[in-house]
């Protein structure tokens, strides 16, 4: 006996209107991929960023070891917080763009495939646009508020401790 039993076919009233071309569904699912993708790698940039900038600013004793000169004072931290600034600059500019190919292809993808729209209409309210515009604006920010505040409470000057 055969105990492999085969599905039922999909209901009519849930099958395309016409042949279905996936190509904007995957084209918007790879821009939301590069999208995460390139997120993770400036947070981990920006991260092991802020954590040398902590070291050079609050230890004395890494800024001996490093090297006894004016290169390890404050104006090298204000050199390492203003590249951390454009960093994530240049982070907060590559999420929009990547938002905005994203943006274009779900409306491509809507207009070609009606029916893959209302399959997924649970996932696409208020959350997940919160989730996109934290993503988007609100770790950068988050990172530039960190770096900003290096600028304004300045590292003491080694063994002021």
């Amino acid at each position: 006996m055969n105990d492999i039993q085969e599905k039922p076919p999909i209901a009519p009233d849930v099958q395309p209107a016409k042949p279905v071309d996936d190509r904007f569904f995957r084209l918007a699912m790879h821009e939301e991929q590069i999208l995460n993708s390139r997120s993770n790698i400036f947070l981990v940039v920006e991260s092991i960023l802020l954590v040398f900038a902590h070291n050079v600013a609050s230890y004395p004793e890494f800024q001996m070891q490093m090297g006894a000169g004016a290169i390890w004072s404050a104006s090298f931290l204000d050199v390492v917080v203003i590249a951390g600034l454009v960093i994530t600059a240049i982070w907060a500019l590559m999420c929009y763009r990547q938002d905005l190919d994203l943006e274009h292809a779900v409306k491509a993808m809507r207009a070609d495939w009606p029916e893959m729209v209302d399959a997924y209409a649970p996932i696409s309210g208020l959350l997940k646009r919160l989730s996109l515009f934290l993503l988007i604006w609100g770790l950068p920010a988050v990172f530039a508020l960190l770096w900003v505040a290096f600028l304004i409470f300045p590292a003491p000057p080694p063994g002021a401790n």
